[in-house]
């Protein structure tokens, strides 16, 4: 199993209203290839983040998708930061499982290339 999904069964003991849906979803996307170079992180019961595994060490300055739960369940909030908490590039809010495994799916392509824009550039995206 993997090490997000057993994060969001942990947190479902004391928070099912927030780690159910979040743990659906990512164990969602992390049952095919959609995730194929990037590493999917819980940030608590309500959010993870995918960042591009060649960069996961420096996750804090990466360019990264943040999956956030909010109300009305389930919608969700689809993001993408450069770096995790800093400028949103991109936002989506869909509603339920379904969409937000199609928003990330769309969003995939603008981090890779951002990663490689960073990777190739490492001071492009400093302040």
């Amino acid at each position: 199993m993997d090490g997000a999904v057993a994060y969001y069964d942990r947190e479902a003991v004391f928070h099912p209203e927030d780690a159910v849906p979040m743990r659906q979803l990512a164990e969602r996307l992390l049952s095919g290839d959609l995730l194929s170079g990037f590493v999917l992180i819980p940030w608590d019961r309500q959010s993870f983040g995918i960042f591009p595994a060649a960069q996961v060490q420096e996750w804090k300055r990466s360019p990264c998708i943040g999956v956030w739960l909010d109300d009305p369940y389930p919608m969700y909030w689809v993001q993408v930061r450069l770096p995790f908490d800093g400028e949103m590039l991109a936002c989506h809010q869909p509603m339920g499982v379904d969409e937000a495994c199609k928003s990330v799916a769309e969003l995939l392509p603008q981090v890779s290339m951002l990663a490689d824009e960073q990777r190739d550039r490492p001071n492009r995206f400093d302040g």
